[in-house]
This record gives structure tokens, C-alpha cells and sequence, in this order.
């Protein structure tokens, strides 16, 4: 297990070291790993896959807005840190058990606006409904 601030990053055999610390130091600068609170995550790596785990209380399993944060993380992970190599989420429960799978996620930013959106819903749907959003 790797610690960040108040966060822990718990790794398999399949991760490198190197490949956990990049995630971690992303998470800190996220603000996920903070001095505020302990926060627990899990990577894996199976195949080109990589899994990240993160262990939240039920409330956070169905708010969607931390449904897409938590989506758009694994996102930014995945181009930033992994070479675009796919990164599934997962949030669980204490004992990494899955409470639910987190669709990919995305966010744009039109001025002061942000649209949060989830697959099936695309990027290019999202920019045209911003689009409408943004003529009236």
C-alpha cells in the first residue's frame, strides 16, 4: 500500500510501482488524496485493462454527479497516465466489494457552465445540447 497525504493506494502485482505512484500524485492534485480525510482506492491491472477501486459510502453510489467526477477521473487517468489503455471503476464497499460500475465520463466547460455527461451519451451529443443550452 502506497500513502498519499491521508489516501491509500492499495496496488496488485500486476500494477508497477511507478505506474501507482503517477496515479496517486494525480489523485493528490485532483483532490481526492487530501490532509482532510482517509480515503481508500484499489488499481489493478488485468490484461490492458486497468480497474481502479474506490471505496465510498452507499450515499456517493447514487449521486450522479459523483457518479460522473468519479467517471471522468478514470477518464483523465486513462489519457493522462496509462496511454489511453481503458480504465474500468468501480466503487465498493470497505472490503472492495462492488456496489457499482461507473460508466466513462466526460465534462465540458462553456464559460462559467459545465455539463456533466455518461455513457451511452456521447461527447458530440453533449456539445450540441450545450449548444441549445448556450442559444437561449
Amino acid at each position: 500500500m502506497l500513502k498519499f497525504k491521508k489516501g491509500e493506494l492499495t496496488i496488485t502485482e500486476r500494477v508497477r510501482k511507478e505506474e501507482a505512484e503517477r496515479v496517486g500524485n494525480f489523485l493528490v492534485n485532483d483532490g481526492f488524496f487530501s490532509d482532510d480525510r482517509v480515503v481508500s482506492v484499489q488499481l489493478d491491472k488485468k490484461d490492458s485493462r486497468y480497474e481502479m477501486r474506490f471505496v465510498v459510502g452507499a450515499q456517493a453510489a447514487d449521486n450522479l454527479l459523483a457518479l460522473a467526477q468519479f467517471g471522468i477521473c478514470g477518464q483523465q487517468i486513462s489519457s493522462e497516465i496509462f496511454a489511453g489503455s481503458p480504465v474500468d471503476v468501480l466503487l465498493t464497499d470497505s472490503e472492495w466489494n462492488p456496489i457499482k460500475r461507473v460508466p466513462p465520463s466526460g465534462k465540458l466547460t462553456f464559460g462559467a457552465s459545465e455539463i456533466y455527461y455518461s455513457a451511452p451519451v456521447s461527447a458530440e451529443t453533449a456539445k450540441k445540447a450545450a449548444a441549445a443550452l448556450l442559444e437561449k
